[in-house]
């Protein structure tokens, strides 16, 4: 699952990598991550984004334009990666 949220000159992408567990008729909880692989990961270039990185570690990814998105890498996601797209004045 991969989530979008945005701060000034930043965009995150929040991906989640879990296999839900039914507890009771509404409930579902999370405990065993799945291990993903090289996943591409792409947000709409209009963000005009010029590095790419994983947080907090800071492992910068590679940054492809690419029919109207910008696209980088994720080597590995073990449950929960953050992906950080951040504009040329980014912190």
């Amino acid at each position: 699952k991969a989530t979008v949220t945005a701060q000034p000159r930043r965009r995150m992408v929040h991906l989640l990598s879990y296999v839900p567990e039914q507890r009771g008729e509404k409930m579902q909880i999370v405990e065993e991550p799945i291990l993903q692989r090289d996943l591409q990961v792409g947000i709409r270039d209009d963000f005009r984004a010029v590095r790419a990185y994983l947080a907090p570690s800071g492992a910068e990814l590679p940054l492809v334009k690419k029919e109207g998105r910008l696209w980088t890498q994720v080597p590995e996601v073990r449950g929960y990666a953050l992906v950080v797209f951040e504009d040329a004045n980014g912190a």
